[in-house]
């Protein structure tokens, strides 16, 4: 029993040292993506892009595998990583398609998430209060910046702010209505908040005609790849549903 408790603790250390070596990587990569654009490189922006985006996929993997207790809830993250990484790909695309691409990607990403958060905890009234103010906030803050560019994508950028905004409070919501406050739930709703608004410069960047598109990649960049790299390591400690929690503490 001692061994294998042993060889169970040194597993989790490995899972962790690799999901950090995964982290550090996605960081770095987040920094040079908007630095090859800033100077112009094509080719390697998309090589950044594409191993920034590879690498929270796969740290995420790794915490899942490391920490997961092998519910759906992971997996749905996992699936939503995934998406958000294909979204964030494809908005690279040189075409007026990339937007539509992009942003349905995206959005499948926040719905994944929202599904995952209402199996650990309920849709709670502070999850819709979150995603209206903030999500409407963002949507008309577009709308009055972008001017006609926003055409007509823009309904769907305003589903996506919206459902990004609501899958904050549900991140919020599982953080704050627990017994017992977990590390990585606060971790969880502080990357799905980077990620909300990381998202809605990422909108601003590709509807907006502005001058300081290339200085507005370095704060998209730095706020998408934490916020998605810190949903995924949150699974390092993955929730358990609320009937869970209510056996565990014999009610």
């Amino acid at each position: 029993m001692r061994d294998e408790k042993s060889a169970g603790i040194k597993g989790v250390i490995r899972g962790m040292e690799r999901s950090a070596l995964m982290s550090l990587i996605c960081l770095v990569f987040a920094v040079a993506y908007p630095t090859s654009a800033l100077l112009g490189h094509g080719i390697m922006m998309v090589i950044f892009r594409l191993v920034a985006s590879l690498s929270f996929v796969a740290a995420g993997v790794i915490a899942y595998i490391t920490g997961s207790k092998n519910g759906a809830y992971g997996k749905m993250v996992i699936a939503g990583l995934a998406a958000g990484a294909v979204g964030d790909m494809c908005s690279d695309l040189n075409s007026e398609v990339k937007i539509i691409i992009c942003m349905c990607f995206l959005t499948v990403g926040n719905i994944l998430y929202i599904l995952a958060f209402g199996r650990a905890n309920k849709i709670m009234p502070l999850q819709f209060l979150i995603g209206v103010l903030l999500g409407g906030g963002a949507a008309f803050y577009l709308w009055i910046t972008c001017g006609p560019a926003h055409g007509k994508f823009f309904p769907l950028a305003a589903v996506y702010c919206l459902l990004s905004a609501f899958t904050a409070g549900g991140a919020v919501c599982v953080a704050v209505y627990k017994r017992q406050v977990r590390l990585f739930a606060i971790v969880c709703a502080a990357g799905t908040v980077l990620l909300m608004f990381g998202g809605v410069v990422l909108l601003y960047v590709l509807f907006a005609d502005s001058k300081n598109i290339k200085a507005l990649n370095y704060v998209a960049a730095l706020l998408h790849y934490p916020g998605q790299l810190c949903i995924g390591l949150s699974l390092l400690d993955e929730p358990v549903g609320l009937q869970e929690e209510g056996k565990a503490n014999g009610r």
